[in-house]
């Protein structure tokens, strides 16, 4: 009896865990419909085997059949883009191997340390060239011209300020001074206080009160363009610009606050275009108030003149803005760095793959044409299949954007805009002359600075050499070799060097790398936006 019950204990321990191994725990008729075939009616009770193999087997199909039907209707399509951003260049896509048909291009590596060029570094080297010159001829002119400049730049100051003190005497009239400080509104607030007044006259009293209250927060904002008014008159030199410093500064200091006047103009403008029915409909509304209110008083609230005031300011707060807005584009003009921005789109026709077709996306920087500082960017997108004839929508997209750097040893060609000295005693050698220079520079670059280490890879100091342009002497053509340092990775070179041309006299120079300086900027606006 005793192994009769061991064994009976045995069965129902198995049978507990057979029936939670299917995830039937708690629900033992289903097992039972198993195990005795009645699931489908194929089986009997004496093959509970047969009958366990046959349920398992019909729900592996069914769940088979499920995840296929599953995935064909949440299946998603996926592509892998790649565009090369060059410095100053225009926006190219590049070949990603199994994700589109762009040709490869041929293998282009980089000489680290050697002075072998490739078709990438020539075209950058040549557009650098090309926008230090443009530099120098732009500096050449503006000392060429720097009197005319002046005359039209005090022209420009003086028509400013005559137009701010026009528009600064137009929003301190009487009438608007009394409506700021309060006073304007005394007897009306009277009458609406007074317990004696006719409630339907208090009503039309507050309405007008009301408008007129707007009036007063239309007048505290005027209060502050006021203030500006008279920061921007008060930074405008009384004297005159006579030279090329003093007109960079005089443009550079106003600036600031130009732009801030032409918002607080415009904000104005947008509120002086609803004044004259503001007015009209006090002036309507003080009407239904006679034999209550004075007439002095409702004079006083809109004396014949406001009406021309508003009528005036209206006129006048545009043409001023236009002004000033003219002058801050005048000051704010881009100059030669608006061409360094290019970034043209380019249509691809990419490759698609659903997710049992997916391979590795492998980009060739070697093929790609790089040159240091160019910009990668990879673009993974996946979008939701969709009945054929009919549009995918769009799942996810992933961007990632890299920075060709070379690291350790390397070498890198450019081209800046250099003052140059001479070391000798004549007139043309003593002057600072702008010139253009190409140059190669050998740098180290730690790859996980620490310590020293962060410090050198911020100045990244390099040693190179340089050859340049140069009007030292009489030759109408003069060239120059010699040793260069630089720092900041290219922005700051200086050199010496000997003037081929003019006996071989040494000269000293300074120079701006303009398209590093242009890569660098744009480096920290996308580390601001982060």
């Amino acid at each position: 009896i005793e192994a009769q019950d061991a064994f009976d204990a045995r069965s129902i321990s198995l049978r507990r865990e057979r029936q939670a191994a299917l995830g039937l725990a708690n629900d033992r008729p289903a097992f039972d419909r198993i195990i005795t075939g009645q699931f489908d009616g194929k089986g009997g009770p004496t093959q509970p085997y047969f009958n366990l193999a046959r349920w398992i087997k019909q729900e592996l199909e069914r769940l088979n059949h499920n995840a296929t039907k599953f995935v064909g209707a949440h299946a998603t399509r996926v592509t892998v883009q790649a565009f090369l951003s060059p410095l100053g260049g225009s926006r190219r896509a590049v070949h990603v191997e199994g994700y589109d048909n762009i040709p490869a291009g041929d293998l282009q590596p980089i000489d680290r340390t050697g002075l072998r060029m490739t078709p990438a570094e020539r075209a950058r080297l040549a557009m650098e060239i090309d926008m230090a010159q443009k530099a120098v001829d732009a500096i050449q002119e503006i000392r060429k011209s720097a009197d005319q400049l002046g005359r039209d730049t005090n022209e420009l100051f003086s028509q400013l300020k005559t137009r701010l003190i026009a528009l600064e005497d137009a929003l301190t009239q009487r009438w608007w001074t009394k409506l700021g400080d309060g006073s304007l509104l005394q007897p009306l607030q009277a009458l609406v206080e007074n317990p004696a007044t006719p409630e339907a006259r208090r009503d039309a009293a507050r309405a007008i009160l009301a408008k007129l209250q707007e009036f007063k927060q239309d007048h505290d904002s005027v209060a502050v363009l006021v203030l500006r008014i008279k920061v921007v008159r008060n930074a405008i030199t009384s004297g005159t610009v006579n030279d090329l410093h003093a007109l960079v500064v005089a443009g550079t200091s106003l600036l600031p606050d130009v732009s801030a006047l032409v918002g607080q103009l415009s904000a104005l403008n947008q509120k002086v275009e609803t004044w004259p029915a503001r007015i009209a409909a006090v002036v309507d509304g003080l009407k239904a108030l006679a034999g209550i209110v004075a007439a002095d008083e409702i004079v006083a609230l809109t004396p014949p003149e406001v009406t021309r005031f508003v009528t005036d300011l209206k006129t006048q707060l545009a043409g001023t803005l236009k002004f000033v807005a003219d002058v801050r584009a005048i000051l704010n003009d881009g100059g030669l760095a608006e061409g360094a921005a290019t970034l043209a789109s380019t249509n691809v026709d990419p490759i698609w793959r659903d997710q049992a077709n997916l391979v590795p996306g492998k980009l060739e920087l070697s093929r790609v044409g790089l040159a240091q500082a160019d910009e990668i960017t990879i673009n993974v997108t996946s979008r939701l299949k969709a009945p054929e004839g009919t549009a995918e929508p769009l799942a996810t997209v992933h961007n990632y954007k890299v920075q060709a750097v070379l690291m350790g040893l390397h070498r890198k060609y450019g081209a800046s805009a250099v003052f140059a000295r001479g070391t000798g005693e004549t007139p043309g050698e003593k002057q600072w002359k702008p010139s253009v220079a190409a140059h190669v520079h050998w740098y180290y670059r730690q790859r996980q600075p620490s310590g020293g280490w962060r410090a050198w890879n911020g100045f990244n100091p390099g040693l190179g050499l340089h050859a340049a342009t140069l009007n030292h002497g009489t030759e109408s053509v003069e060239f120059g070799v010699g040793a260069n340092l630089s720092l900041f990775d290219g922005i700051l070179t200086v050199g010496y060097g000997a003037n081929l041309s003019n006996q071989q006299r040494r000269y000293y120079s300074l120079g701006l790398s303009l398209f590093d300086t242009l890569d660098h900027v744009k480096s920290l606006q996308a580390r601001s936006r982060r």
